[in-house]
C-alpha cells in the first residue's frame, strides 16, 4: 500500500501509472527528472499522500486527469521544491480533492495565476503553501471559511490586496515580500 523511499542512489523517470493498491507515495529528494504523467495519480484508486518533494520535475501539474480520479481521500499533495513545474491551481482541482486535503504544499514551483475561489470550500485544509510561486491577485474573501487552516505561507509571491481578517486564527503566517496591505489585527499582537 505504499511506496517511499529517501535516497539520491534513485534516478530517472516517473512511470506512467503506478499501482491501483497503492495509498501513498513518497519519493522526496531523489534523482527523478521528467514530467509528471496525469496517469501517475489517476491509477491509484484511493491517494491518500503523494509526496514528491525537492525532485527535478518540470512541465505542468495534471489537471483534468486528477479531477476526475478518485482524490476524495487525498490527505497529503507535495510537489514542492520542483522549479521548473508550472500551471495553474485549477478550482475543479480542488474540488475534486475536497473532503479530507490537510496538506496542499506547492511552494518553490512556477506555479502562477490567480487563487481559484473553490480555495474557500477546502474545509478539512490546515496548511497551506505556496512560498515562491508566481500566484498573484488576491486571497479569495471564502478562505475565511477554512476553519481548520493552521498554516499560511505565502512567501515572495505577486498576491495583492488587503490582508484577511482571519489571520488570528492561524499558528503560522508568512506573508513576506507580497504586495498585501492593511492592518495587523489586534488579536495577533496579544
Amino acid at each position: 500500500k505504499e511506496m517511499g523511499h529517501h535516497s539520491r542512489c534513485v534516478s530517472g523517470t516517473l512511470p506512467t501509472m503506478l499501482s491501483s493498491r497503492l495509498s501513498t507515495v513518497e519519493l522526496d529528494r531523489l534523482g527523478i527528472s521528467g514530467t509528471l504523467p496525469g496517469g501517475f495519480i489517476a491509477a491509484m484508486a484511493a491517494p491518500q499522500k503523494l509526496s514528491l518533494r525537492r525532485l527535478a520535475l518540470s512541465g505542468t501539474l495534471p489537471g483534468a486527469e486528477l479531477a476526475v480520479a478518485g482524490l476524495r481521500n487525498l490527505q497529503a499533495l507535495q510537489l514542492d521544491g520542483n522549479s521548473q513545474l508550472s500551471g495553474t491551481i485549477a478550482g475543479y482541482l480542488l474540488d475534486a480533492m475536497r473532503g479530507g486535503l490537510e496538506r496542499f504544499e506547492l511552494d518553490d514551483t512556477f506555479v502562477s495565476d490567480t487563487l481559484p475561489q473553490e480555495l474557500g470550500r477546502m474545509g478539512e485544509l490546515e496548511h497551506f503553501v505556496l512560498d515562491d510561486t508566481r500566484v498573484s491577485g488576491t486571497l479569495p474573501a471564502d478562505v475565511s471559511g477554512v476553519r481548520e487552516l493552521e498554516v499560511l505561507s505565502m512567501r515572495s509571491t505577486h498576491l495583492s490586496g488587503t490582508l484577511p481578517g482571519f489571520v488570528h486564527r492561524l499558528e503560522q503566517l508568512q506573508l513576506r515580500e507580497t504586495r498585501l496591505s492593511g492592518t495587523i489585527p489586534a488579536a495577533l499582537l496579544n
